[in-house]
């Protein structure tokens, strides 16, 4: 073995250099070099039995050395297979170490710290993702990449999608237990820094939830945009929605809503052609239309308030049915991913719970189709086909029971927990079904916990008894007149005393407003 001696020319030759001329490589894909006790140790006993490949040290930012060979020679080396016994001989005391001096372009240098790292499995999959992203960087394709890592190209595709994450806040989730799936998932959002923001509540029981918004919020935009362009190709002008809840400015017009993700376009073409000039605005997944007020339209202030009250209740009943509608989500994909082993522990759980429902027959499609969404599988149209179903049950019989258990319970997407007026109800068979899933290891997010006990901001606050100590029949007459128990509704009466506009925009929505 030589002696050391500064060199830019690779003769093959292991020489000696001192360690500190020898320096960590600035884009090694590892970036923590994990316990290096055991191999200290080691070090110490038996020194460095192989040697470490190095090239001439050259600056990051320019690729290249000094032109001064006096001066490269004082800067050393750069590290490419070592690291760790770079570190581990530095923490052991020892001078010098063996290395040969390797020739590579910078592209080379990357390869081959990748894939070094990645025979020994020592990089984690962000690592991974951020080596192959430099491979890319320096030329490569990702075909190229492919065949130089062994890894196929759709994984590694995937793996790029991470290396857009931000890297501070890997950090920070990365003692969280993170899955490669959840890692793909944030994928799915297109703009990179909600994608951060997302990643933030990843390893949480937040994530699952905040997810789905994300990605339903993004649905929705795309939708919007393509309504914008055909309601402002019709003449219409599009206004926030907050503007077009002024009563004083803009009157109602048919249809009021509608729901944009359901709505046939081609049933609106021939609308909105009389002349007059309509508005447009987005909120909660529909676009509501109003049209300028005339002077025969102008409603008295007990009108005006009734119609405000209507509207925020219509609009608190649609962003309820969203937040129930995705913590119903979130519940099926736990079921869905549940083994038969963690199912077969709870079995006793589930079985009570079968005991304890009603067990009457189904023959709708939508009462059936809770049972196959939970079960992976695409129930086909005629209600009674139970083929599908019946081989996924043979083939999981213990998610069967328990999806079985929950559907049988009632649960589905429509499931709530608020009344017509968007009052806290507590909804016991829904709790019921929290509450095994629960047994199972589902985590309730945030906001689904606000649901289900009432303290979520968009309930509506219930009158207090004082509010209803003038009621001579004695029952709740809620918010708007007496609740119907003994057939005399002061609210129905009012509302079909109005003039038939009103009528038409209270009550003339029934296709848009199921909920």
């Amino acid at each position: 073995m030589e002696n050391y001696v500064y060199t830019e020319e690779v003769t093959g030759e292991i020489v000696q250099i001192p360690v500190k001329l020898l320096h960590h490589h600035h884009d090694n894909p590892r970036k923590d070099l994990g316990d290096l006790t055991e191999l200290t140790e080691s070090i110490k006993a038996k020194g460095v039995l192989q040697n470490l490949t190095v090239v001439p040290f050259w600056f990051k930012m320019t690729g290249v050395g000094c032109d001064d060979p006096k001066q490269q020679a004082e800067m050393g080396y750069l590290v490419v297979i070592g690291n760790r016994r770079l570190e581990a001989a530095k923490k052991a005391g020892l001078e010098t170490l063996p290395c040969i001096i390797a020739k590579m372009t910078p592209a080379e240098q990357v390869q081959t710290m990748l894939l070094e790292n990645m025979q020994r499995t020592d990089l984690t999959a962000y690592e991974q993702a951020q080596g192959f992203q430099m491979m890319l960087d320096f030329g490569d394709t990702v075909k190229t990449v492919a065949e130089k890592t062994g890894f196929s190209e759709s994984t590694i595709r995937r793996r790029l999608e991470w290396a857009k994450l931000d890297g501070d806040t890997m950090k920070e989730v990365s003692s969280r237990q993170i899955s490669l799936m959840d890692l793909d998932k944030l994928s799915k959002i297109d703009n990179i820094e909600t994608r951060n923001l997302v990643l933030c509540e990843i390893g949480t029981n937040n994530f699952e939830n905040k997810l789905q918004q994300v990605i339903k919020a993004q649905e929705d935009a795309k939708i919007e945009a393509k309504w914008r362009e055909f309601l402002t190709g019709k003449g219409m002008i599009e206004r926030p929605y907050t503007e077009l809840s002024d009563y004083n400015k803009y009157a109602w017009c048919s249809p009021n809503f509608i729901e944009l993700k359901t709505a046939d376009m081609e049933k609106y073409r021939s609308m909105f052609n009389s002349g007059e000039q309509y508005y447009f605005g987005f909120r909660y997944g529909c676009a509501y239309f109003r049209k300028e007020k005339t002077e025969a339209e102008t409603l008295s202030p007990e009108q005006e308030e009734r119609k405000r009250a209507e509207d925020e209740r219509k609009e608190k009943k649609q962003a309820f049915a969203e937040m129930f509608t995705r913590a119903y989500m979130l519940r099926v994909a736990f079921v869905d991913k549940l083994s038969e082993t963690a199912i077969k522990k709870k079995a006793e759980i589930i079985i009570a719970a079968i005991i304890r429902a009603d067990w009457t027959v189904r023959y709708t499609r939508k009462e059936n189709q809770s049972f196959a969404d939970m079960m992976g599988v695409i129930l086909p149209k005629e209600a009674k086909n139970y083929g599908m179903v019946q081989e996924a049950t043979e083939a999981n019989p213990y998610k069967a029971l328990l999806s079985f258990a929950l559907y049988s319970l009632g649960e589905k997407e429509d499931e709530d927990c608020l009344d017509y007026y968007n009052h806290f109800e507590k909804n016991e068979r829904l709790q019921e079904i929290y509450d095994i899933l629960c047994a199972l290891g589902y985590q309730m997010s945030d906001e689904e916990k606000s649901l289900m006990d009432g303290s979520h901001e968009l309930y509506t606050p219930r009158p207090s008894a004082d509010d209803d100590e003038d009621d001579e029949d004695g029952d709740y007459d809620g918010e708007y007149g007496d609740d119907g128990d003994d057939g005399d509704d002061d609210f129905e009466e009012e509302v079909a005393s109005e003039d038939d506009a009103i009528i038409a925009a209270l009550e003339g929505e029934d296709a848009d407003d199921e909920q």
